[in-house]
């Protein structure tokens, strides 16, 4: 049995809240705060995958149950980036927070799954993943799994200003 190597490290996402529509017709979003805390008594040092920027980096995923919300099931949108590595050192027992923009808005895709927009998802609470620039190593092996951190988003409906 390999177990994975991990990091004393704690990530926790604090509650948020997304708007389900905007007053400007604009993407209806939030932010959340993910937290990261050294357990340790000693210096943390962390290689942080920072390649695509940190949209990117910090993805957020929404789901309704087993169902993706944000994305149709049969497609994957993605992108490669070079690889960018920052070393960043967390203070003994120290804390560090990254603010991530989350978007209650799911992808519009044509045929192909060429992205074509955005729509609103419906207001409600979804399972909030947010994939993290932290990889654990697994025991014995030259695999790794990317850190994930867990939590809920309620989304709020937001009613529109009637226009000039």
């Amino acid at each position: 049995m390999n177990a994975a190597l991990v990091l004393p490290l704690l990530a926790l996402l604090a509650p948020p809240t997304a708007d389900g529509g905007a007053q400007d017709g604009g993407a209806p979003d939030g932010r959340v705060a993910v937290s990261f805390r050294n357990l340790t008594d000693a210096p943390l040092p962390l290689d942080l995958d920072m390649s695509c920027g940190l949209e990117d980096v910090f993805e957020t995923a929404l789901y309704r149950g087993a169902k993706r919300a944000d994305l149709p099931r049969s497609c994957g949108i993605g992108r490669g980036c070079g690889r960018r590595t920052v070393r960043v050192t967390l203070a003994p027992r120290g804390v560090a927070r990254v603010h991530v923009p989350v978007s209650a808005t799911a992808a519009v895709v044509d045929e192909t799954c060429t992205p074509t927009g955005r729509k609103p998802i419906g207001a409600g609470t979804y399972d909030l993943v947010v994939s993290l620039p932290l990889e654990d190593r697994v025991a014995d092996s030259s695999e790794v799994q990317t850190r994930t951190a867990k939590g809920r988003l309620t989304v709020v409906g937001l009613a529109r200003l009637p226009g000039p």
